[in-house]
């Protein structure tokens, strides 16, 4: 696997995903990609502060922790290690980083261990590919390694 796309919502779960993508690619993998998604269907209103800014807020640090994470993982490696954060549901994220990037594996942490926006808008086939993006998806176990 040369690129592979994870899915992170800062849980601890997330975090063995991304624990999982460097150890057990590590010698093939060049590019490690880390993508939340927050949704949020509230509207703008006459309010000081709005729902999406503070989620937004939150994706950013997050962001920053998954990527000194990864990088702490990676230990000079010559693994490119890139974060995207959207405010769209996941499957129109990874549509999105898919017009950017080229993805060999998407990896999750288990649906039941996500919290907040979930990405259940992925619809899986038979063999775990996503339907609408024919990337193979990998759901790792939560307490990897």
């Amino acid at each position: 696997m040369k690129s592979i796309l994870v899915l992170s919502d800062f849980s601890p779960q997330a975090r063995n995903a991304i624990r999982f993508a460097i150890q057990r690619f590590s010698p093939s993998l060049e590019s490690l990609i880390i993508l939340n998604a927050i949704f949020s269907n509230t509207h703008p209103r006459n309010t000081l502060i709005r729902l999406d800014d503070i989620l937004q807020e939150r994706s950013e640090r997050g962001l920053a922790s998954d990527l000194a994470f990864a990088h702490e993982l990676v230990q000079g490696a010559p693994v490119q290690v890139k974060t995207f954060g959207f405010t769209v549901r996941y499957d129109e994220a990874i549509r999105n980083v898919l017009q950017e990037d080229h993805v060999d594996l998407i990896l999750m942490a288990p649906l039941d261990a996500f919290a907040g926006t979930r990405p259940c808008s992925l619809k899986l086939d038979e063999h775990g590919l996503a339907q609408t993006f024919n990337v193979p998806v990998l759901a790792i176990p939560a307490y990897w390694g």
